[in-house]
């Protein structure tokens, strides 16, 4: 099957659906596809059939006239599906396909449960346009997929949904992990930006600054340095490292003793998952798309730990008393980081591989019909 994804950008260090949309490139080569995977933007990866526009902006306008020219090409007339993530690629695409006259079957992924668009009656109109181009959507959590069913209700029955995965092999597969009881590290993974809500995290260090820990941020800054202005102004410089973008977050993961995401919204929580995997425990925000993942059904994630603490993003005093509950408590550590161990086990991306194969497949053979 020939498999052609777009992307603003497949650059990992700008988030989780480039994650998934390069991990899932990887396995279908791995697997016999000829899969291929198409960035707006300019990118620094150099893989088997990766390719780039070479712009600076997915919006820039002239992204239209080189995709144009990108998709005119002979080696894209047997082309069997074109999945695309993210907007703007969704519109570029959309609207590619229809001055092209192509009836090449179009799928797109919604990875998040919110974005500014839907703050006002253009985004709706603009986003109703470009997604009834699609044939199916496929949604990353169930809670992605309510969240857009109740923007654009319309769209509902193309709405399907295929939580994502990660590489397991990647991360330690047994043992007990060794914490350090003289240095505790809280890791968070993500881009600083408004949607991760390190302000909040920032606060809730702030409250614990007599305690011995460090705390890692692990991400490209977006914020243009009004984190580091706050760690400074609260003298938190000793407890506050700032990691920049990190190839080897696993590795990382592998060093710290706890995890925390404080974000405003998420699609997902692809980074809850990686940490889980890693065998840590894991304090995270109580909103959609986060709390499914984090505790499943095997826990309330308040009273009873289960894989998982989930807190009010919003709240620096609850954020403050589960990290102090968790650095004076290294068998709970142990044990909450057990079972996020295993309940990471549910998001393999083999099976999140094997599920969009299936959906290709079925796409194809409805489009031939």
């Amino acid at each position: 099957m020939k498999i052609l994804q777009i992307i603003n950008s497949h650059a990992l260090q700008d988030g989780g659906a480039q994650r998934l949309a390069l991990e899932m490139h990887r396995s279908y080569l791995e697997q016999g596809q000829d899969s291929h995977l198409l960035s707006l933007m300019r990118s620094p990866i150099d893989e088997p059939n990766t390719y780039s526009l070479g712009v600076m902006s997915p919006y820039q306008q002239n992204v239209w006239p080189k995709l144009l020219r990108f998709l005119s090409q002979p080696k894209w007339k047997d082309v069997d599906i074109i999945h695309v993530h993210l907007f703007p690629a969704q519109i570029w695409v959309a609207a590619a396909m229809s001055r092209m006259g192509w009836k090449v079957p179009l799928i797109t992924t919604e990875h998040n449960t919110f974005n500014r668009r839907r703050n006002s009656f253009l985004g709706r109109a603009l986003d109703f346009f470009t997604l009834k181009k699609y044939q199916l959507i496929i949604c990353i959590s169930p809670a992605t997929m309510e969240a857009l069913a109740h923007w654009q209700p319309k769209i509902a029955p193309k709405l399907v949904t295929i939580a994502n995965g990660i590489d397991l092999t990647r991360y330690r597969q047994s043992g007990s992990k060794d914490f350090d009881p003289q240095i505790p590290i809280v890791i968070a993974v993500g881009r600083i930006s408004e949607q991760k809500n390190y302000s909040t995290a920032i606060e809730a260090i702030h409250l614990l600054r007599n305690r011995e820990f460090q705390f890692w941020i692990v991400g490209q800054d977006e914020l243009n340095g009004q984190i580091h202005q706050q760690v400074l102004k609260l003298a938190l410089a000793n407890h506050v490292h700032f990691c920049g973008y990190q190839p080897d977050v696993p590795g990382l993961l592998e060093r710290a003793d706890i995890f925390l995401l404080t974000s405003r919204w998420e699609g997902f929580g692809l980074a809850v998952v990686e940490a889980m995997a890693a065998g840590l425990p894991v304090i995270c925000s109580d909103v959609p798309g986060v709390r499914e993942v984090a505790v499943g059904g095997g826990g309330d994630g308040i009273g009873t730990p289960s894989s998982a603490f989930l807190i009010d993003p919003n709240s620096p005093d609850e954020i403050a008393d589960r990290l102090a509950q968790l650095l004076d408590d290294p068998e709970l550590r142990n044990s909450m980081g057990h079972r996020a161990k295993q309940r990471a086990q549910s998001f393999d991306i083999s099976k999140t591989v094997a599920d969009h194969l299936d959906l290709y497949r079925y796409i194809c053979l409805v489009s031939a019909s």
